[in-house]
């Protein structure tokens, strides 16, 4: 009985993933609004039903689509982040997570698509674009604020804004050079925009010890 249970609960998570697959390409085809649930459940080889009994309805399905990404989106280096948080300097973390931040823009094929409709949608639907913040940004954002707040290396007198300030100008390079595709009228090489950040934030700071 367990055993039909697992493979049960197996072939409900199968079919799960790849609803959301499907919907992954819908949407980046389409858009939110245009997206269609027929073609989604056409793609995923499963009934229209399927789809509402697993998501109660597109906009469910697109939130969870964004937990979805937001799990599979780590960067392999920043999976490492914490384990070396309690032992890197802040001039080696902050350089290694400035260089994954922009790596996985530029190498994960499923992010810029998403990212444009997060932002191209956040005027008609900005729940959906308040739960990329809270799913993908957020945690981040905490991440980083606490380690700048606890580091044992250096003192920073406002972890908060030094945090905001390292990832704006990261965001601000996305921006430009991948999701306007602007890097031939404004561009300047990743490895040097994260050294001269990193050495300014570190200069800033009041060494301990």
């Amino acid at each position: 009985m367990k055993s039909d249970t697992r493979s049960e609960d197996s072939r409900s998570n199968s079919k799960r993933d790849a609803i959301l697959r499907s919907a992954m390409n819908e949407f980046f085809a389409n858009g939110y609004e245009a997206a269609s649930m027929d073609r989604i459940a056409d793609a995923a080889n499963v009934s229209k039903r399927t789809v509402y009994n697993h998501f109660e309805d597109k906009e469910k399905l697109y939130k969870s689509l964004i937990e979805f990404l937001a799990n599979q989106r780590q960067h392999p280096s920043l999976n490492d982040v914490e384990k070396f948080a309690a032992v890197a300097p802040p001039k080696n973390l902050l350089q290694m997570i400035g260089m994954s931040m922009i790596q996985t823009i530029k190498h994960e094929s499923n992010i810029l698509p998403f990212i444009r409709i997060i932002i191209g949608e956040s005027g008609r639907f900005p729940e959906l674009a308040k739960t990329f913040v809270r799913s993908m940004e957020k945690p981040k954002m905490e991440f980083l604020i606490s380690y700048l707040k606890n580091n044992k290396f250096a003192k920073f007198s406002d972890p908060e804004a030094t945090a905001w300030s390292f990832s704006g100008t990261i965001v601000y390079y996305v921006i430009i050079t991948e999701i306007l595709g602007s890097s031939e009228i404004m561009s300047i090489e990743p490895e040097r925009l994260i050294t001269s950040l990193v050495d300014s934030i570190v200069a800033g700071a009041e060494k301990i010890g």
